[in-house]
């Protein structure tokens, strides 16, 4: 069970859920920064953490420091580290065209 009292399932769902609307929508990719939006989808209450979500695999990627953390409040995800979540999501991004959904919190800048 997630620290938000959600279970497997419900978190789940959740994940099927924006997965459908993804293909529905023609996007390959999802990047969530905002935290509540990351509460909502994975159960992680932490700082820094950034998710991608894609039709194949669902990442929390965050700091070190909060692993064990993220480990224990989602199950859902796996947990990459990193000190700064949105290097990763660069470094995983670059070389590759996809049409991507991007929460408010992230701003094109902030990619570049």
């Amino acid at each position: 069970m997630s620290a938000q009292g959600f279970g497997f399932d419900e978190m789940t769902q959740r994940l099927d859920a924006i997965r459908r609307w993804m293909s529905d929508h023609g996007w390959d990719g999802l990047l969530v920064s905002n935290p509540a939006n990351v509460r909502y989808l994975a159960g992680f209450r932490g700082e820094p953490a950034t998710l991608w979500i894609d039709h194949e695999q669902a990442l929390l990627i965050t700091h070190v420091r909060s692993q064990r953390w993220a480990e224990e409040e989602t199950e859902t995800f796996t947990v990459l580290c990193n000190p700064d979540p949105l290097a990763e999501v660069k470094a995983f991004l670059t070389g590759r065209t996809l049409r991507i959904g991007v929460d408010a919190q992230v701003t094109h800048t902030k990619l570049n």
